[in-house]
């Protein structure tokens, strides 16, 4: 039996460590020739819509302010499926209210568009796959 649960222990350590695994930035002529999808003219609608499907209480978001589009790439974790994602990043910051309709204070957000949809999202200082 203890054999058994040693084989386990070494089978979820190397399942857990793989997600680990070293990631392979795209070089800068991968970058240069990357297709990041039109440049988003109506980012600002196109936040104001996500913030209507992902917030709890949309029409309480106070202080918006929203960065203007860069280009930008992000890699997924192995362990997440490792693609690149290309598109254009733009950050906001916002105060909103919770589910106990109390105010969490400001948070940043970032989300990347490509094509003019929300592609990846995540706030500051989650961890992001």
């Amino acid at each position: 039996m203890i054999h058994f649960y040693r084989i386990l222990l070494t089978a979820a350590s190397i399942t857990f460590l793989s997600g680990c695994a070293a990631m392979i930035a795209p070089s800068a002529a991968q970058r240069a020739a990357a297709d990041y999808g039109t440049y988003p003219a109506n980012y600002k609608d196109i936040v104001q819509a996500h913030l209507r499907t992902t917030l709890f209480d949309p029409y309480s978001v106070q202080d918006l302010q929203i960065s203007t589009p860069q280009q930008y790439w992000q890699q997924e974790a192995p362990i997440a499926g490792g693609r690149t994602i290309y598109g254009y990043l733009v950050s906001y910051s916002l105060n909103a209210k919770n589910r106990f309709g109390a105010y969490v204070g400001t948070q940043r957000r970032n989300i990347i568009i490509r094509n003019g949809q929300v592609v990846k999202q995540w706030t500051e200082g989650e961890t992001v796959f």
